[in-house]
């Protein structure tokens, strides 16, 4: 082979090689950039779903921790469900996200689920609960929670702007039921309150749960409210106050 032709060769050579490195890199880059956006999308693990870019999502999903998932089954056939969702994040809080609830029993088709919306402020560690459902008609062998969101729910809200200071000024247990009274501790009018009750036996245990709604509640102003009880399976002893306001959307 003269050199006029080696050289011909050599240079096709490096020409083909530079090329299919080009090609390599950007295959890379593109199977790269999908993995990132499929782990971000689902971490089966934690049970925290994103959809959006990837960066956010995965941030937003580091931040994120579901506690727990539980069941309380009562003698006369309904059952509350709650779960604690964590934001570890200072800044940064969920304006919106779903979640599910599934239930399972011990067969593959024994399941049901229970959907609904919440949100998360920056820092706060929130039940979230669903109450007084009929049981299903097999055994509750376990229970899991999930949650999705959309990254551009994903907003900066300083946590001395997301404390709802509604405080619990006195609660009694008394006949089944559960009297208690609360006031705006704050300097807003607090809109679409839900008042969260999750109720401890002596050992501290969640036996049950109530919940009450007020539309509104003005600067210094109080509630008193009586709550019947469901069948509890031990004697009330104490409670979790969780008063819960959508300050996102005001």
């Amino acid at each position: 082979m003269s050199k006029r032709r080696w050289k011909q060769f050599f240079y096709g050579l490096v020409f083909f090689l530079i090329f299919f490195a080009l090609i390599g890199l950007v295959a890379f880059k593109w199977n790269g950039s999908k993995v990132c956006l499929t782990q971000a999308q689902r971490n089966q693990v934690a049970g925290v779903g994103c959809s959006g870019s990837c960066q956010t999502c995965q941030t937003a999903m580091a931040r994120i921790k579901i506690e727990s998932a539980n069941v309380i089954l009562y003698a006369d056939g309904t059952m509350d469900l709650y779960a604690q969702v964590s934001d570890r994040d200072q800044g940064h809080g969920l304006k919106n996200f779903s979640y599910q609830f599934l239930v399972q029993g011990n067969q593959p088709n024994q399941a049901e689920v229970f959907a609904g919306q919440s949100y998360v402020f920056p820092s706060e560690q929130k039940y979230v609960i669903e109450s007084n459902l009929k049981q299903p008609n097999f055994f509750v062998a376990k229970v899991s929670f999930n949650l999705n969101f959309n990254q551009a729910d994903w907003l900066p809200l300083a946590s001395a702007n997301s404390n709802v200071a509604i405080n619990l000024l006195n609660s009694q247990f008394k006949n089944k039921t559960l009297s208690f009274e609360v006031s705006n501790g704050g300097s807003i009018v607090y809109k679409k309150i839900n008042l969260n009750f999750l109720i401890l036996d002596q050992n501290n245990n969640i036996i049950g749960t109530a919940k009450s709604y007020l539309d509104q509640l003005q600067p210094l102003g109080r509630y008193q409210g009586i709550l019947n009880l469901p069948p509890l399976s031990g004697q009330p002893v104490n409670l979790i106050f969780q008063p819960d306001s959508n300050l996102y959307t005001d």
